[in-house]
């Protein structure tokens, strides 16, 4: 069974090398976009019923204040809060940061 289960394996592993083949030597980069020097960093948080305002308050004095001194020093384009009033989701706070990536930071 085992040298079966490894023949299948081999097997599958082969038509996925050989589909993935061809599909590399079609793309072409920078053709159908434009690199972007920035990287959005999204948080997403969960927080318990009621406990909203904690939260926000708690970040303003914390997450805030950090990112606009980020902003003054140039690191940080702009940053959001959003909240998802609705429904049982998995996360009801989304934190977003467009930050600069290493090509500015770096002169690369």
């Amino acid at each position: 069974m085992n040298k079966l289960t490894t023949r299948i394996k081999l097997g599958f592993g082969a038509i996925a090398l050989a589909t993935a083949v061809p599909a590399m030597s079609q793309a072409e980069p920078y053709k159908d976009y434009t690199p972007s020097e920035e990287v959005v960093e999204m948080t997403l948080v969960r927080v318990d019923e009621g406990q909203s305002d904690n939260y926000l308050s708690g970040l303003r004095k914390t997450w805030v204040a950090a990112n606009e001194i980020d902003q003054k020093l140039g690191r940080l384009k702009n940053f959001s809060i959003y909240m998802v009033p609705y429904g049982d989701n998995e996360f009801n706070i989304v934190l977003i940061e467009p930050r600069w990536v290493c090509r500015r930071l770096f002169g690369l």
